[in-house]
């Protein structure tokens, strides 16, 4: 009698899964946030997409929010620190003259985001997202140099666009926000409601703003 031998049975080789990774996502994402929040980003595929979804839409409103208009004249070259004190008035010998300057102190600008975004636990105000979000100021700073938090706001890169532009506007009262223009976040967060953060936002700051808006 013969018998026939089996082949041995070979074990299908497990490959491991592999792990998703989007590249274009984490070199947006580490512009804007830590290497390690990038990383976590790019290897999670729902957030990578709204992430990116996100960023396309920022990148749109951007056009939008910020016009480009033709120049009228050529713009001449800016001038020399030294052409700078010629072209201004030389007070007569003896008399004292005090030159004083405000302009954006970039430690007073950190420390101004890090409380507004600790004041909003890091996320937006209208959308509760915290990827690509920044402190705003209510009251522009180049005009009042006002680094108060309750002066400041968490909003997502677009919004925060638009709110300097005058096109999002947020109602003192109802503390609602509302569009002048139709965009991108219109149908979806028109009427929306402004969480507050622990130290509220000073609406009397927030209705001299909304005064300027034409």
């Amino acid at each position: 009698m013969i018998v026939e031998k089996k082949k041995p049975v070979k074990n299908k080789e497990v490959l491991p899964s592999q792990t998703f990774f989007n590249k274009e996502a984490y070199q947006l994402a580490i512009r804007s946030m830590n290497i390690g929040e990038a990383w976590r980003l790019s290897h999670n595929e729902e957030e990578a997409r709204l992430f990116l979804e996100a960023h396309t839409a920022n990148f749109a409103l951007l056009n939008l929010a910020i016009p480009a208009y033709a120049l009228e004249a050529p713009v001449e070259p800016p001038m020399k620190p030294e052409r700078v004190l010629e072209a201004s008035s030389v007070p007569v010998r003896g008399e004292k003259v005090e030159i004083s300057s405000i302009g954006r102190d970039s430690s007073d600008q950190a420390i101004f985001r890090n409380a507004v975004s600790s004041n909003y636990n890091h996320c937006c105000a209208i959308t509760g997202d915290s990827i690509a979000v920044e402190a705003c100021h209510i009251q522009t700073h180049s005009d009042h140099y006002d680094n108060c938090v309750d002066n400041g706001i968490m909003l997502s890169v677009g919004l925060h666009r638009l709110f300097d532009a005058g096109i999002m506007v947020i109602d003192a009262d109802s503390m609602t926000v509302n569009f002048m223009q139709d965009c991108f976040y219109k149908k979806h967060l028109e009427g929306a409601p402004v969480r507050q953060g622990k130290i509220p936002i000073n609406k009397d700051k927030l209705k001299t703003k909304n005064l300027c808006i034409d």
